[in-house]
């Protein structure tokens, strides 16, 4: 049968907000730094949304090449999205 991948985005998105929304007094305000958290979700058969767990700090260690194509794209992701600023090494 035929997935519409935009909506199960959709639905895996109303997932992960909704933890987010519960758990935001107890994440402390850090304005130097960020936070990554990883989602495990699960997928029953009429494609329903299920939130298995929620890592703080995932592992971003590389042992299979899933993980390697996987992590090396959310690395490039957080980066992008965090867009430091450069700076000279040699300066400090």
């Amino acid at each position: 049968y035929e997935i519409n991948l935009d909506g199960l985005w959709q639905k895996i998105r109303k997932v992960v907000l909704a933890a987010l929304f519960s758990a935001q007094g107890k994440i402390p305000f850090q304005p130097n730094s960020f936070e990554l958290f990883g989602f495990d979700v699960m997928l029953d058969a009429n494609l329903k949304v299920w939130l298995l767990e929620v890592n703080a700090s995932p592992s971003l260690g590389i042992q299979t090449p899933l993980d390697q194509h996987v992590k090396k794209q959310l690395i490039c992701d957080v980066l992008r999205l965090v867009d430091p600023c450069q700076y000279d090494r040699k300066a400090l």
